[in-house]
């Protein structure tokens, strides 16, 4: 069967050119029957044989040179009609319950209208009857903002779309599979479950895998970025002591938002109301994600170790500096969680974070982290490794103790993964 979408004059048309014999007949018969008096073409065009009259007329009025062929080899149905700058393609022969457009600048393929190059095929746009609420549906060659939702498509979007739309194929395996469901605690059936599932499976990774190769570039350059932040990093603890408390703070914050991208804000001294003394309280560094909930981060230098060298009835214990900041920061965090919204909302930190004055902070469940130390001290020692893990876990439901060895290692783990999907 052969289909083509063809533009004449200000006209849209459909050529058809039949595997079987006949056709022309084949539609007069129809047409004389009561009962059903058209053809259903890929299961998408309902043509019958009023409308290839029609057709016929209006192509012969156009161009009376052209000898438009009535003797079966190929059949024109008029399918739209320009109006401005788009066609109108024809509800009935669609069978569609809205108005459809296209931008006349588009170069028109029969697979945008049909799902499936062999067999029956079946419509794409039938199946936008039942969901789309929108009366009018304009496809254009580009939409200027892909984002808003309106009642323009592009023809990217449609191509999305139709890719999304299941195959004849998978629609018999997934019918197939669901027999099996129904069957196999009864009869001795094949397991077309399992087949229908390593069928989407196959597909979809076929699918991911293409999509990366349209990706590389941007993995090339997360890469890069990983790459550069790793060998920093590195390089920073080999030179701490050249570093101001601050300017560490922000080098490491950096570093810190790459591996937690869900952060898109940074403040500094946010008053909150201590639960404690009912003073105030102002924690050095305030994280914001993207829904407004504020966590809280405390940076410490890397020289600090984390237990004291003897044990303490048969463990290790974690050194002054390491309680009191875990200490200080649940401090933070429970007070954080007793202020009142109208604090929290505090003009002058927004303004120094850079944060709309309309975005809305909020402390639902705050988490708390702490950059300290080298875990070498624990490389070796089986007893502090278990021990350093039992203090994690004491904090865990509030607090992540994250060491710098640790942020070498997730950096480490991003560029192995990136490095796969190359």
């Amino acid at each position: 069967m052969g289909l083509k979408i063809i533009p004449i004059d200000t006209y849209l048309f459909l050529e058809y050119i039949p595997e079987r014999p006949n056709f022309l007949e084949e539609l007069e018969n129809r047409e004389k029957s009561k009962t059903y008096s058209g053809v259903n073409l890929k299961n998408t065009f309902w043509v019958d044989y009023t409308l290839y009259e029609k057709s016929l007329a209006l192509l012969k009025e156009i161009d009376k040179e052209e000898d438009y062929p009535t003797d079966g080899d190929e059949f024109y149905f008029l399918i739209g009609t320009l109006e401005k700058d788009f066609y109108k393609l024809d509800n009935n022969v669609l069978g569609l319950k809205f108005n459809l457009f296209f931008e006349k600048t588009i170069k028109f393929d029969i697979h945008y209208f049909v799902k499936g190059s062999i067999g029956y095929g079946y419509s794409i746009f039938k199946g936008f009857n039942d969901i789309y609420n929108g009366k009018q549906l304009y496809i254009v060659s580009k939409k200027d903002c892909p984002d808003v939702i309106d009642e323009y498509l592009s023809l990217a979007q449609l191509k999305v779309c139709s890719a999304l739309i299941p195959t004849t194929t998978e629609v018999q395996k997934y019918r197939q599979s669901r027999y099996t469901q129904a069957l196999i605690n009864y009869l001795d059936v094949k397991d077309k479950e399992t087949e229908f599932n390593q069928y989407i499976k196959k597909k979809t990774c076929s699918k991911i895998s293409s999509d990366s190769c349209a990706d590389k570039k941007f993995i090339q350059f997360d890469k890069v970025k990983y790459e550069s932040y790793l060998d920093k990093l590195k390089k920073m603890l080999e030179n701490f002591d050249t570093y101001n408390e601050n300017d560490w703070q922000v080098e490491i914050l950096k570093i810190f938002k790459l591996l937690n991208p869900k952060y898109i804000y940074v403040g500094e001294k946010i008053q909150l109301t201590s639960f404690i003394t009912q003073g105030n309280i102002y924690p050095d560094i305030v994280l914001v994600d993207n829904d407004g909930n504020i966590d809280l981060i405390e940076i410490k230098r890397p020289q600090y170790d984390i237990f004291y060298k003897n044990v303490y009835r048969n463990n290790y214990v974690p050194i002054r500096e390491l309680q009191g900041t875990c200490m200080q920061l649940q401090n933070y965090l429970i007070s954080l969680t007793k202020t009142s919204n109208d604090l929290l909302q505090q003009e002058k930190f927004k303004n120094e974070a850079n944060i709309p004055k309309e975005f809305q902070l909020k402390a639902t469940s705050p988490k708390g982290y702490i950059i300290y130390g080298r875990d070498k001290q624990l490389e070796g020692n089986e007893k502090m490794l278990t021990d350093f893990q039992i203090v994690r876990n004491m904090y865990s439901n509030v607090i992540d103790i994250i060491t710098y060895d640790d942020l070498i290692r997730r950096l480490e783990n991003m560029l192995k993964a990136l490095e796969v999907s190359l």
